[in-house]
């Protein structure tokens, strides 16, 4: 009678034993198979596809090669009109290899993109407690269309898209761990992304919020165990010294990153730039200088007293050149530009909603692509004639931006604030301003290209979300933060 007592336990130690090694096992098949085909996709479309730098990108090219040669970061005629990150990375792939320089910088931006992916799965797994949801992120971005189709390029595009993940991997991370180095390393993160593309710059300062506040929690924890940090009286607030080093740390990394650009414009040029010239042609980009509402003016008034009414992108591209030194070209377009805000002002609420229906709709490289934004991969078929384009199968299961989609991941961002309140104003700084942000400059498509990725993902928590609310599981922090009361989260399976 005492033997099937004793038996009883071992035999359910071992079938819980070989199901814990079936559950590794099958994660590990679906981590490896995720892996293989992030690589495997974008290495056989660079292997198939050939696109030789022209207009931005040769001119990216044009400035790597200044700043390998002289260290100038800019063009003879146009020092400050164009950032200095993706023309540094495009420099590095230089140095690695001068001929191969196009598949390093290649490699190095997917490498980049995956590490941060990983990382950016680690932290959501950590944050949320669900396995399925770090897996779905890896999963998306490897067949993720335009994440594919921008790998290939010497453009802002892709390396825009690697550091977001990275730097939303630092930001979640610092505020689970409250660690300095962490807030120093997405303060400097943060800057890369924003000088990249400009129109992540106003995102980051919910970012900074988010650091911000979130120390207060930790403190609040800190006194229950007995651990009290030293604390100060501000706006009616009891702030502790983390509370402030953090955000201060974010700031140092930030803006020390951030000041070496800004001194280099305005002592050799003589001009304040924070982000680019290229960044002032981007507001006059769609009306090229005229009135949005037809009839408020005829012509606009420049800080210097002269007028321009010249109005086109051409026309002002002819003036712009026409100035004989970069200081004159780069004030000329800051005049204009400040002067058809000031003027327009009234209705850039009623454009910017314009744009942002037009980026909700429409999607395409802008002109900056010879190859198909759509059908990336041709069918290797021989021998058969098909009166349309001939594309392989694989593009049906590729992922993309639809209308439905993006409502889906105002779905999923609005789960995500509900629920885990630090990191969702963080995550709507890095992906849901952007849009705004450049929608209300100008309403080229590819300036959303390297979110579509992570929007996909958000709508996908959103329906999980709804799901599981629905059947009594829901994803929040509740039950996870019961699993080890205060420690780690336990990873639900």
């Amino acid at each position: 009678m005492t033997e099937p007592a004793v038996d009883a336990p071992i035999g359910a130690g071992r079938s819980a034993w070989r199901e814990r090694a079936r559950s590794v096992r099958l994660r590990g098949i679906v981590f490896v198979t995720l892996c293989a085909a992030f690589w495997a996709l974008r290495i056989y479309y660079w292997n198939t596809n050939i696109e030789a730098p022209f207009s931005d990108m040769f001119h990216y090219v044009e400035v790597a090669d200044n700043i390998l040669g002289s260290f100038t970061f800019g063009v003879s005629r146009a020092p400050t009109f164009f950032t200095p990150v993706t023309p540094s990375l495009i420099a590095i792939a230089k140095l690695i290899s001068p001929v191969h320089f196009h598949s390093v910088f290649q490699f190095l931006t997917q490498l980049l993109a995956f590490v941060g992916v990983l990382a950016l799965a680690r932290e959501i797994r950590l944050l949320t407690g669900h396995a399925f949801l770090a897996w779905a992120l890896l999963g998306i971005v490897a067949v993720c269309r335009p994440s594919i189709f921008w790998s290939l390029k010497l453009a802002t595009e892709p390396v825009g898209e690697a550091l977001l993940y990275v730097t939303s991997a630092f930001t979640l991370a610092t505020l689970r761990t409250q660690r300095l180095s962490l807030s120093l390393a997405a303060g400097v993160c943060c800057l890369l992304l924003g000088l990249n593309r400009p129109n992540f710059l106003p995102g980051i300062s919910l970012v900074f919020v988010a650091i911000l506040v979130r120390p207060g929690t930790v403190q609040l924890r800190d006194a229950r165990r007995g651990q009290h940090w030293r604390s100060g009286q501000a706006f009616g607030r009891t702030l502790g010294v983390r509370q402030l080093a953090l955000p201060a740390v974010f700031l140092c990394g930030f803006l020390g990153l951030w000041s070496p650009w800004i001194a280099r414009n305005y002592i050799n040029y003589g001009v304040f730039m924070p982000t680019s010239t290229s960044g002032y042609f981007g507001v006059i980009w769609d009306q090229g200088g005229a009135p949005i509402r037809i009839g408020r003016y005829e012509s606009l008034k420049l800080a210097d007293g002269s007028e321009f009414s010249q109005f086109g992108l051409n026309h002002i591209l002819e003036a712009w050149e026409r100035l004989p030194t970069p200081v004159e070209r780069s004030r000329f377009i800051q005049m204009l530009s400040s002067a058809w805000l000031a003027a327009n002002w009234p209705d850039i609420p009623r454009a910017t909603l314009g744009r942002l229906r037009h980026l909700l709709l429409n999607r395409g490289a802008s002109g900056l692509t010879k190859l198909s934004r759509e059908e990336l991969f041709r069918s290797s078929s021989t021998g058969v004639q098909f009166p349309y384009l001939d594309a392989a199968w694989i593009n049906v299961l590729l992922l993309d931006k639809t209308p439905t989609v993006c409502v889906l991941s105002l779905v999923g961002l609005f789960f995500f604030l509900v629920r885990f309140t630090d990191a969702g104003l963080a995550l709507t700084g890095l992906f849901l301003v952007p849009w705004i942000a450049g929608a209300a400059v100008m309403g080229v498509t590819r300036i959303v290209e390297s979110l579509v990725a992570f929007d996909i993902w958000l709508a996908f928590f959103g329906i999980s979300s709804f799901v599981g609310d629905m059947l009594g599981k829901p994803i929040g922090p509740a039950q996870v933060l019961r699993a080890r009361g205060q420690g780690e989260p336990r990873i639900i399976k």
